[in-house]
């Protein structure tokens, strides 16, 4: 079985970085129509598989459930690897995990099928410098996080350490995240359209679910 662990911020403590760009309530909104786009193309890539979000906001909780997570985490921890940490203690040891961030706006469901297809004991998706990973695919116990700036070659020599060779899975889908000024210019859209082009995919991905 393969878990999915989708991990979130409060949607007003999110995206601080875009300050810039957006204001508290864009930003909210923005966040929140990713994480709920996020859990949809999930669970339409990966089928019946489990879908946790990890967050320690009970609103960001309720929106997930409301989007089809099968759970929400509700995190104790502080710091994004300790809340991973804590979550995974939830999953069967002989099951994979995948951990996956929920700001990708151009993420398809051919992204997560290709990451899941990857049979590799470590599978990394780095962002598009190749410096933070974006999706981490486990297939060992020994779960580890290494999140944070240079993740990518964290992860990387990590599951090196542990005598695992690691695979990389390179799609534009999954390596376009959301964090600074410059990758909303990369992106080229006005919030209004960038929220109208989630939900229509929303929208889409509820038909094929309910096909």
């Amino acid at each position: 079985m393969l878990w999915t662990l989708i991990p979130a911020k409060s949607f007003r403590h999110s995206k601080q970085r875009l300050a810039t760009v957006l204001g508290e309530e864009a930003r909210a909104r923005l966040s929140a129509a990713m994480l709920a786009r996020t859990v949809r193309t999930a669970r339409a890539a990966l089928g019946g598989q489990p879908v946790l979000v990890v967050t320690p906001d009970e609103e960001v909780a309720e929106a997930a459930r409301q989007a089809g997570a099968d759970r929400a985490v509700m995190a104790s921890s502080e710091g994004l690897n300790p809340q991973l940490a804590e979550a995974a203690a939830l999953v069967p040891s002989g099951d994979a995990l995948l951990v996956l961030h929920g700001d990708l706006p151009l993420l398809e469901a051919g992204d997560l099928a290709a990451m899941a297809e990857e049979q590799a004991p470590v599978v990394i998706a780095s962002d598009h410098a190749g410096a933070g990973t974006n999706a981490l695919l486990l297939r060992t116990p020994d779960r580890f996080f290494a999140f944070g700036p240079g993740s990518c070659a964290r992860h990387r020599e990590e599951a090196q350490a542990r005598g695992l060779a690691p695979a990389f899975v390179r799609r534009e889908g999954l390596a376009r995240d959301l964090d600074e000024p410059a990758d909303w210019e990369r992106l080229g859209l006005p919030l209004s359209t960038l929220l109208e082009r989630l939900a229509e995919q929303d929208q889409s991905s509820t038909r094929r679910n309910k096909a």
